[in-house]
């Protein structure tokens, strides 16, 4: 889908939006990855380009977590309310704060920069099929090491 500037959306495309998103509060239909980019089209918070990125991340985790990860969740609604990934604090544009946009760009930077490396296979698919919060943590603190040596390597190469 293509961002345009605020004051350009049709309120056609506003409320088909609006509809499927109430669908999935209803309960009508499951939520999915195209519900999770209408919460950065309705954002106030970033700017037009921070939504183009925000775009781009939850793009980069659809690639890596594939449609069955948000399908799987669904299966165990508990899950929504107590897995990171469906928190508050990392659901941009559900909540609309500058840190929350941060932690998203983050971690999907490293998604598509950490996906060079030979184990990397073996980490998503355990993110796809554990939703345990513990392991989405453990994964987390996975993703900064390799990105903090990455980083040190690179420094040390140049």
């Amino acid at each position: 889908m293509e961002l345009h500037e605020p004051g350009r959306i049709g309120e056609e495309e506003i409320l088909a939006r609006h509809i499927r998103l109430a669908e999935v509060l209803e309960g009508k239909r499951p939520l999915d990855w195209l519900d999770l980019e209408t919460f950065i089209y309705d954002a106030s918070c970033p700017t037009i380009p921070g939504k183009r990125v925000a775009l781009w991340s939850i793009a980069t985790m659809k690639a890596c977590l594939k449609e069955a990860f948000v399908v799987k969740a669904q299966q165990a609604p508990e899950i929504l309310t107590i897995y990171p990934f469906f928190a508050l604090n990392f659901l941009p544009g559900a909540n609309d704060v500058p840190r929350v946009y941060a932690e998203v760009f983050r971690f999907a930077l490293q998604l598509s920069a950490l996906q060079p490396l030979a184990r990397f296979g073996g980490i998503l698919r355990a993110l796809r099929t554990s939703l345990q919060a513990v392991l989405w943590y453990h994964t987390q603190m996975q993703f900064e090491v390799a990105s903090a040596f990455a980083a040190s390597w690179m420094a040390g190469a140049a």
